[in-house]
């Protein structure tokens, strides 16, 4: 874009996309409420969330299984699987260390051939975390039909 443009006309009719930082028309740019792209970098760094519709990096995309082929933003991330009870196998939360030493434990315990059932997730999270928040539940693609128990 070489033309030469008044101040004015330049900030109604150009803006500038948030990643490369190139000067781009505003009918050509990629827009929502918080991002706005030129066509190359929406193409190759990000999507549209499954839920909601509004730009998300790749890098930022939940997905609620590890087969899903749609991402989600992290507040429909969120939104979708709270009530199921079983996370993604990527979810990790921030690590919460119980005790005082230098060596902390955790397992991953598999279930497999029951079912993958978010009723049950709930349940088994209502009793392992009756005191502080001790496990969470994963789905786990290596299993047939079962889910994964994380501490």
């Amino acid at each position: 874009m070489r033309q030469c443009f008044c101040p004015e006309c330049l900030q109604a009719e150009t803006c500038v996309c948030d990643r490369c930082g190139e000067r781009i028309w505003l009918l050509d740019a990629c827009c929502d409420e918080t991002h706005t792209l030129c066509e190359s970098c929406e193409a190759h760094y990000y999507t549209r969330c499954a839920g909601c519709g509004r730009l998300v990096a790749y890098s930022q995309l939940h997905y609620l299984n590890d087969d899903d082929d749609e991402g989600y933003c992290e507040t429909c991330y969120n939104r979708q699987s709270s009530g199921n009870g079983i996370q993604s196998y990527s979810f990790k939360p921030e690590p919460v260390f119980y005790g005082d030493g230098t060596r902390y434990l955790g397992v991953e315990l598999e279930i497999d051939g029951a079912g993958e059932s978010g009723y049950n997730a709930n349940i088994l999270c209502g009793i392992g975390n009756q005191s502080h928040n001790h496990i969470y539940i994963k789905h786990d693609g290596s299993l047939d039909s079962g889910m994964e128990i994380v501490t």
